[in-house]
């Protein structure tokens, strides 16, 4: 399905040691990358990521992601062919609890790596993870779809909402081209917005798996779009 598109390819993957991300890394593995993770600590007990004894087979970068100076040292270093940013605070209730914490690390961990590419030479494909969470609940009978409105009742949920504001920002500004608008879909799960995984599932495990084979897909189009995309179709 990926042919070698990730084989010895060098692949960041923040947020590695959560649920999600070790999912990922283990996948990325399999294809033959060579895994980097930024990460600040493992956030459960037990964990997945120490289950599969990542630690030995990647390359751990403790970092925080609101370091704006620590993360362009760490992409400068690793020098990605990809970088998948997973990391964030996902917990709705810690939010509420601590929203400005929620707000500083979902928001500016958005903007830092997207300055950290944005001083770099090489050619690098991103896919920034946000969540459904970021738009207005208006109890629609439908899935969600990319017109409808952004909107949050909760700290979590805005801080998602400005994340894809500033995700659009940066690329408008300083990437110079439409944001795709491909969706990736999971079982039970509504339609998520572009450059999204989702939040969780009842069938976790199932659709963790399915969420990072969607995630390698889509960056491996963004690295090697069809002949029709490279001459400009919509």
């Amino acid at each position: 399905m990926f042919a070698n598109t990730y084989h010895q390819k060098r692949v960041l993957v923040t947020g590695h040691t959560g649920f999600k991300g070790a999912w990922l890394t283990t996948w990325l593995l399999e294809l033959g990358a060579e895994v980097h993770g930024l990460a600040n600590g493992v956030p459960t007990q037990p964990s997945l990521y120490e289950v599969l004894g990542l630690a030995a087979r990647i390359r751990h970068h403790q970092a925080d992601v609101r370091d704006l100076g620590l993360v362009k040292k760490i992409v400068g270093e690793v020098r990605p062919d990809f970088i998948f940013h997973l990391a964030a605070q996902s917990i709705v209730r810690k939010s509420l609890e601590s929203p400005l914490d929620t707000l500083t690390t979902n928001l500016l961990g958005h903007a830092h790596l997207l300055e950290a590419v944005r001083g770099i030479e090489h050619h690098c494909v991103m896919v920034m993870v946000t969540s459904d969470k970021c738009y207005d609940n208006q109890e629609s009978t439908h899935g969600y779809r990319e017109s409808d409105p952004l909107g949050a009742d909760d700290p979590y949920g805005a801080s998602k909402a400005a994340a894809e504001i500033v995700v659009r920002a940066w690329q408008r500004s300083f990437f110079g081209r439409k944001l795709p608008r491909t969706d990736c879909h999971g079982p039970r799960r509504k339609r998520h917005r572009r450059w999204r995984l989702g939040g969780g599932s009842h069938r976790a495990g199932l659709h963790t798996g399915m969420g990072s084979q969607a995630a390698c897909a889509f960056a491996q189009a963004e690295r090697h779009p069809p002949v029709a995309a490279r001459a400009g179709a919509t």
